[in-house]
């Protein structure tokens, strides 16, 4: 218990250190609720020049750096990155090619949809709804469900700009399994990225989910009323 407390008391110093940077969005650490003495974490930062790395205080407290310890990350990153993180030890997974967007908290226009106001999806003053999930693609569907899956997020980008980050990569050396990352900025902004009826439902219900075999890593980041919401929902986000 004293090194539980000890850990979570280090991890508290460095993500307020961390996020007096503006370029620091979210840091934060909690315990597995059913795995005693492991640590689920998530950050995001704007970019790989704003990412804060964990101080040796810190990493000190984290015992072994095996297989059964993962990092993903999406989204852009350069050496220093990589170099940082694989310091950590354990399995790390750098997207290559991934699919779906991650928007620019900082706003910068995109030019293929001007219109859509990229800063404004983070000012909600409201709880985010984050989940984050290893998904095992069947055995020969992975290109469909690559292909059908950027077409769908393509008509999500601008109808549904509460959703903050919808991407996907091919996790390395392991078969037909991917990182799927979404964040939404409130759980109304849930509800918007999947409207009923649109061209949206039809294309991720019938040529998406199927290709879906069994997720077998699913975490939410999330106020418990929002994700009771979203299971109430959809069932199928009871992961």
């Amino acid at each position: 218990m004293f090194c539980t407390l000890f850990f979570f008391f280090r991890y508290g110093q460095y993500a307020e250190s961390a996020q007096a940077n503006a370029g620091v969005r979210m840091c934060f650490s909690f315990a597995d609720r059913d795995k005693e003495g492991v640590v689920l974490q998530l950050g995001w930062f704007d970019s790989a020049k704003d990412y804060v790395a964990q101080p040796e205080s810190l990493t000190a407290c984290y015992s072994s750096g095996g297989d059964d310890d993962y990092t993903a990350v999406f989204g852009e990153y350069d050496s220093n990155v990589v170099a940082k993180i694989q310091a950590l030890g354990g399995s790390c997974s750098f997207n290559d090619g991934m699919g779906g967007y991650i928007r620019d908290p900082k706003g910068a226009a995109d030019a293929d949809a001007p219109a859509v106001d990229m800063a404004a999806a983070f000012k909600t003053g409201q709880m985010p709804m984050i989940w984050l999930s290893k998904r095992k693609i069947k055995t020969g569907l992975l290109e469909q469900a690559k292909i059908s899956f950027q077409k769908g997020v393509n008509r999500m980008f601008n109808n549904a700009p509460t959703a903050i980050a919808i991407c996907e990569f091919e996790v390395p050396h392991e078969s037909d399994t991917l990182w799927s990352l979404r964040v939404f900025n409130s759980f109304e902004g849930f509800k918007r990225h999947f409207p009923v009826p649109s061209a949206i439902l039809f294309r991720m219900v019938f040529n998406v989910v199927p290709t879906w075999e069994a997720f077998p890593i699913g975490f939410s980041f999330s106020a418990p009323e929002s994700i009771q919401g979203a299971i109430a929902a959809n069932p199928g986000n009871n992961l």
